[in-house]
């Protein structure tokens, strides 16, 4: 722990004082905010992420649950920080003291043209917004699509640490489905903020969606939030939500809130504790799930349904339940 303090204070020290960061790292790569959880081989024809719950000693429900929505908030990202590295990948067309752009840069076969312009606050503290326009149209219709703040990471010699840094960025879904973007979804906003500044310091990401379409009930739209954190050792990931449990019912639109919070080891046994509360629920329901290194489910409780429940809670590889808020 000493050791690694000490290198982040030589990191910030040599940041204030060397050389500033080229204007291509004062931006976040996909690698700083990917969410990832250990990883096993399985049989051919089994695919963790969507499997059922099963029985005890089957693949857990709960793990390919969290599978599901850890491809949520790393789809989330892939398309546009994908584009903002195609952008940055090519030469700066004008640097003008501490302001850096980039385009108008139109991709071949693409309907959209991109421009990036990146200011520098300090050696390696950046400023940035990625817009976009249809390439028919004139440059009076660029929509800010990505905006966002990031703080590189340096190594002993100044340089930026490509993959290492933290910061915050705003994704605008309707400007971006506009011009011709990401056409998967085209309402609402996300908020992401990350860290993952040395190779073995913990990554943090969380995500607030916000004016999303609702699930069931009959609201149209609604927020959910995600927060991952991994290190060495093993991570976390908590998802809530608001959502209708009766939503085959169009008889009950009543909105209840749900949250999950996964918790793992580096070898991948965890464990994820499940509420939802509010609505016409007299009580919160719960659900609480082990499984081992394997990912094979070793405790099932359900307050909802005890019957429908396995194995003793001392196979836990984590003894107390934590509920997401």
């Amino acid at each position: 722990m000493k050791r690694i303090t000490s290198m982040m204070a030589v990191l910030a020290l040599v940041g204030c004082g060397g050389a500033p960061v080229d204007f291509k790292h004062g931006v976040p790569s996909q690698e700083m905010v990917n969410v990832a959880m250990p990883e096993k081989k399985t049989a051919p024809s089994q695919d963790i992420s969507q499997v059922q719950q099963g029985l005890q000693n089957e693949p857990s429900g709960s793990v390919g649950l969290t599978r599901l929505a850890v491809g949520l908030v790393n789809g989330t990202t892939v398309w546009i920080l994908g584009t903002l590295k195609a952008v940055t990948d090519t030469p700066a067309t004008s640097i003008k003291g501490n302001v850096a752009v980039w385009g108008p840069y139109t991709p071949q076969l693409s309907p959209t043209t991109w421009k990036l312009t990146v200011t520098r606050s300090g050696n390696r503290n950046f400023s940035y917004v990625l817009e976009g326009k249809l390439k028919s149209q004139d440059d009076t219709a660029y929509q800010a699509v990505l905006s966002g703040t990031h703080t590189a990471s340096v190594d002993a010699a100044g340089r930026g640490v490509p993959g290492y840094g933290k910061g915050d960025f705003l994704i605008d879904w309707k400007a971006l489905a506009s011009v011709g973007g990401d056409q998967t979804r085209k309402s609402g906003s996300a908020e992401v903020t990350y860290g993952h500044e040395l190779t073995d310091a913990a990554t943090t990401v969380d995500v607030d969606f916000n004016e999303i379409p609702a699930t069931g009930g009959t609201a149209t739209e609604t927020v959910a939030s995600y927060h991952y954190k991994a290190s060495p050792t093993g991570g976390e990931f908590s998802y809530a939500t608001d959502l209708n449990a009766h939503w085959w019912d169009p008889q009950n639109p009543v909105m209840q809130h749900w949250t999950i919070k996964s918790r793992w080891t580096a070898a991948g046994a965890g464990r994820a504790d499940a509420i939802l509360t509010g609505g016409d629920l007299k009580a919160p329901a719960t659900q609480n799930e082990c499984w081992d290194d394997d990912f094979l489910s070793q405790y099932l409780y359900k307050s909802y349904d005890t019957s429908g429940g396995w194995g003793s809670a001392s196979a836990c590889t984590f003894a107390d339940a934590q509920y997401a808020q």
